[in-house]
């Protein structure tokens, strides 16, 4: 078949790419398992009762061949690899020109219109989504009086293009039809006035939109749109005061117009004038007016008592029972620290572990937290940098919580959280929200490269430096001390800070080398306490051992002795404590993030609602379990609406596909209500009416059931739960000895035929072979080289489940052996036990909002419920990980199952189904957020330095190295940097506690 030739052409075009040895291995053995699983999927659907004799799943090399079989247009894939070297924008608009002029073929104006709208959508989506073919429904040309003009009508499915990209579809057809001569449109009162209305009513009574807007800036746009921007009824709710009007032929809501115009071209504005004007697109200069009337400005223009203390966007559409953690304008929540680790970035932030014991596992790996800055939010995960929490105990005492462990055994005695401890937020995530970076306190990270620039060489980490190093290191060189010695100082005014010390010096008991000791005074252990210096209460006094005690003693005795002598023109704290000390000290400046919880964590089967075994229909009289089992048993003879077709061998209209007599492949034929006959074309011969693929039956379903049960050899089931109705175009049912194994494992099926998990995406590029449960030995065989200390780095299409998905991936491997086994008469493919046998397995990575997925290989497992990926794995899905929610399938469940024949014939239909599957990852055909991921070790001093006068990120993306710089080398694929290549990557609860 055409596929395997695909397969011989992967394999050989895999050698053009710039991989190493490893690399190419990895990725040749990945296709040859791929084509393994294909060709035993084919092989058992040749005489199966399946719709189609061979897997359905469209494998595509790259974006090209994906748009190419998306839009079925020969030749579009040699144009788009030809000009690979151009923007999408770029291409999209060339695309344009060279099907007006004839470069795809020949087409007839209504085809060309067509066609010239769809176009230039698929290559800005990259053929991923059913935008171009499911969220256009239909382009023409309307004529109304004398006005000629062009008419675009969106369906819901729209949405899965994204806002930039629906709104220059907009544009993109205002090109075409210039270019193919067609009037401007312009909206009537009545029609502008009619889409306010619509727009409110979504608002109001079906859902929100990304952006709010008022109607002055609505009807601006409306009157200026040169195209109409239209659609079909999405939604039931009807229009009251601007109804029947004769060139809208609905009253009800027309989301998918809605949304182009709302989050489109209004929404996205800023970016469109951009692209726009780069792309010398005449007859949109009417965009830059709508900027100067609009009441954001840009985000680097942003004051930050306007974005970092303003919480509103956290607090904002609250959810009850879904906690605030962190507020910008208290000092006690999550301190704002730069850094990656391997599983950080791509909108994934870190805290300390012991913070989710701390927060009764209100979060855990993978929960999402709402933040106000740099983006909307992402998930939270456990860093081994970030700075641990304080609190205060029920007897006074102010401890730091070092440890998840430490957290659960006094968790008890906690009076009140002082510190939640860092976030750490990626330099990545600034770049791509294009955010101004925000002051950070002075921390090792930032000590670190001042000993770099200092060329100050130490024979030990920089952690483990003593006090008195880290003072002689401050005293030679002239910089800072050490900041792991220095507590929270910065809030404090130099008035303050001299009382502070004042007090202290007055009440200072005992000092001895490691430590001190100060009367049990309220005063005093508030001091202690708001400088977050940690002390025991013990036997009447206050005392402080841990490691401030030498900077806090040195402190109170150099101001003892110099207090006399503090220049008055000294109104820097920094400058007071190093007058003070004799060396330099730095404080930096904290900025605080509020954070609230948004989604929690994920992993489940996939489940319709209500949940379903088999796609066969019960009949709109069914019992209302749609238990087929039980419906049998009540009654022999059930009405379906099923497909309508003919057996020629044996001259039978019947609506299976396979003939219930020879046992042949049965074809589709139609069915004329009117005439009550059957036909071969969808309009009746006789009396001229559409006619329908099909029908209402009366099937023995107690008959049906049994046979097969007999046939298979099955073992009946309690239940199997079936659909009320179908809803595909041709009646097409599931073969239900399906069903009956899904029942036996107690699985459901979605809609295309497929079982499915759903699971939080989380990224992770390298980590020890230990914590995701594999040997060395397990590890070198699936090609990895393992360093001395027991680290891999992932390659793009592997990835780690957890451990509770695992054990449904077990139910669904032994349902996919049974179903070859009993249904198809072939030899198991999995032979799985248990947990470990997955390894080495492939899946499907799909987003919801696609259609086309990619392939992933099981390498391990994890408590957390995470699906840890390669950032390229969740960016070839376009997704990063803010909180989204995947799925994975079984690769060989897909190639059996799948069918696009059962599929609804609804707008929306085709989303979230696996129609195109990569196998070997392209990573500049991938979403380009993961292009601003940071992969070093650390980063410069001047972003540390200057983030005190909040500088644009973009000031620092030729100094910090970023996949992008990788782009067309090995390098773009694995074997990523980042502060820190083996993070924690779970704790001890995988649920949390709202769940």
């Amino acid at each position: 078949m055409e596929v395997n030739t695909d397969f011989r052409m992967y394999r050989e075009r895999i050698d053009d790419l710039p991989l190493d040895e490893n690399l190419r291995n990895y990725f040749s053995n990945l296709v040859k398992s791929v084509e393994y699983e294909f060709n035993k999927a084919l092989e058992a659907k040749q005489n199966s009762s399946d719709p189609k004799d061979h897997p359905e799943i469209l494998f595509v090399w790259d974006m090209a061949e994906r748009i190419e079989k998306l839009l079925r247009l020969d030749g579009l894939a040699d144009f788009v690899r030809e000009n690979k070297n151009l923007s999408r924008e770029e291409l999209a608009l060339k695309s344009i020109d060279m099907l007006i002029d004839g470069e795809f073929g020949s087409f007839n104006i209504n085809e060309l219109i067509d066609l010239g709208v769809r176009l230039p959508l698929a290559i800005l989506t990259e053929g991923m989504t059913v935008a171009p073919i499911d969220g256009v429904r239909k382009v023409v040309v309307k004529r109304v009086g004398y006005r000629s003009y062009l008419s675009i009508y969106y369906a819901g499915p729209i949405r899965s293009a994204g806002g930039t990209e629906t709104g220059l579809s907009v544009i993109y057809a205002d090109y075409l039809r210039r270019k193919l001569g067609i009037d401007e449109y312009r909206a009537t009162t009545q029609e502008k006035y009619r889409f306010l209305e619509e727009l409110r009513l979504y608002e109001r009574f079906v859902g929100s939109f990304q952006y709010e807007h008022s109607d002055e800036k609505v009807l601006y746009v409306l009157e200026r749109l040169p195209v109409e921007v239209t659609g079909i009824a999405t939604d039931d709710f009807e229009v009251l005061s601007y109804r029947d009007i004769s060139t809208i032929e609905t009253n009800k809501i027309r989301g998918g117009a809605l949304r182009v115009v709302n989050d489109g071209i209004i929404g996205k504005a800023r970016k469109l004038v951009k692209i726009v004007e780069s792309l010398n697109i005449e007859g949109w200069d009417w965009l830059k007016h709508l900027l100067d009337v609009e009441n954001s400005i840009e985000s680097n223009e942003k004051s930050i008592e306007s974005d970092v203390y303003n919480s509103d966007k956290i607090l904002r559409d609250l959810v009850i029972g879904r906690p605030v953690f962190s507020l910008s304008a208290s000092k006690k929540g999550f301190r704002l620290k730069y850094g990656r680790e391997a599983h950080l970035g791509l909108s994934a932030v870190g805290v300390h572990p012991a913070v989710f014991a701390l927060l009764d596992y209100f979060i855990v790996p993978g929960s999402q937290l709402k933040l106000n800055f740099p983006g909307k939010g992402g998930i939270v995960l456990p860093s081994v940098i970030a700075s641990p929490p304080i609190v205060e105990l029920q007897d006074g005492s102010v401890i730091e919580v070092v440890s998840e462990d430490l957290a659960l055994k006094i968790v008890e005695k906690i009076r009140k959280i002082l510190f939640l401890g860092d976030i750490v937020i990626s330099y990545g995530d600034f770049l791509e929200n294009n955010h101004p970076l925000y002051p950070q306190h002075f921390d090792i990270e930032w000590y670190k490269e001042i000993l770099k620039k200092h060329m100050v060489k130490i024979d030990k980490d920089v952690y483990n430096l003593s006090y008195e190093e880290s003072v002689k290191l401050a005293q030679k060189y002239k910089i800072p001390l050490n900041p792991n010695y220095i507590p929270f100082l910065e809030n404090l005014s130099p008035d303050e800070l001299v009382k502070v010390l004042e007090k202290l010096d007055k009440s200072l008991e005992s000092s001895q080398d490691d430590t001190l000791e100060f009367p049990l005074e309220e005063s005093i252990r508030v001091i202690l306490r708001d400088m977050l210096i940690p002390f025991k209460i013990f036997e009447g006094k206050i005392v402080v051992k841990n490691r401030y005690v030498h900077f806090l003693k040195d402190l109170i005795f150099a101001y003892r002795s110099y207090k006399g002598f503090i220049p008055k023109k000294m109104k820097n704290v920094e400058d007071i404590i190093s007058f003070l000390l004799g060396f330099k000290v730095k404080l930096g400046k904290s900025t605080f993030v509020s954070a609230r919880l948004g989604r929690p964590e994920k992993v489940k089967l996939r489940k319709m609602s209500p949940p379903v075994n088999v796609l066969f229909p019960v009949g709109a009289l069914g019992n209302v379990q749609r238990d087929l089992i039980k419906e049998s048993m009540n009654n022999d003879i059930v009405t379906l609406e099923l497909s309508v077709r003919y057996c020629p061998s044996c001259n039978i209209f019947q609506p299976y596909l396979r003939c219930q007599q020879c046992n042949s492949r049965t074809i589709q034929m139609y069915f004329c209500k009117k005439c009550n006959k059957f036909q071969d074309s969808d309009k009746c011969k006789v009396c001229g009416a559409r006619t329908f693929k099909k029908r209402d039956w009366a099937i023995n379903l107690r008959n049906l059931l049994n046979s097969v049960i007999k046939k298979y050899k099955l073992q009946k089931p309690d239940k199997i739960k079936g659909v009320k109705k179908l809803m595909n175009e041709n009646g097409i049912y599931e073969d239900i000895s399906k069903g009956v194994l899904r029942s036996k494992y107690s699985l459901s099926v979605f809609k295309d035929g497929t079982c499915r998990l759903d699971i939080t995406n989380a990224p992770l590029h390298s980590i020890s072979i230990d914590k995701i449960g594999i040997t060395k030995k397990q590890a070198e065989k699936l090609g990895y080289n393992v360093t001395d200390e027991g680290i891999i780095h992932l390659y793009p299409n592997d990835v780690i489940i957890p451990k509770s998905a695992a054990d449904i991936l077990v139910d669904i491997c032994k349902f996919i052996d049974d179903l070859l086994v009993k249904i198809y008469r072939k030899k198991p493919h999995y032979h799985v036990k248990k947990r470990e046998d997955l390894i080495g397995k492939l899946v499907i990575g799909l987003s919801p909002h696609t259609s086309c997925g990619i392939v992933g290989r099981i390498i391990g497992f994890t408590d957390a419920n995470l699906l840890y990926a390669h950032p390229l794995w969740h960016a070839a899905k376009r997704r990063d990980c803010d909180g989204d929610q995947d799925s994975i399938m079984l690769l060989l469940d897909a190639l059996l199952n799948f069918s696009m024949e059962y599929l609804p014939n609804t707008p929306g239909g085709k989303m979230d189904t696996p129609m195109f599957v990569c196998i070997v990852l392209h990573p500049d055909e991938v979403d380009t957020q993961v292009h601003n991921l940071d992969i070093t070790e650390f980063y410069p001093l001047d972003l540390y330095e200057t983030s005190l006068i909040r500088p644009n990120p973009k000031n620092f993306d030729n100094k910090i190295i970023l996949v992008s710089n990788y782009l067309g080398s090995e390098k773009s694929y694995y074997k990523y940097n980042s502060f820190s290549s083996n993070p924690l990557i779970s704790v001890k609860k995988s649920v949390t506690k709202y769940s």
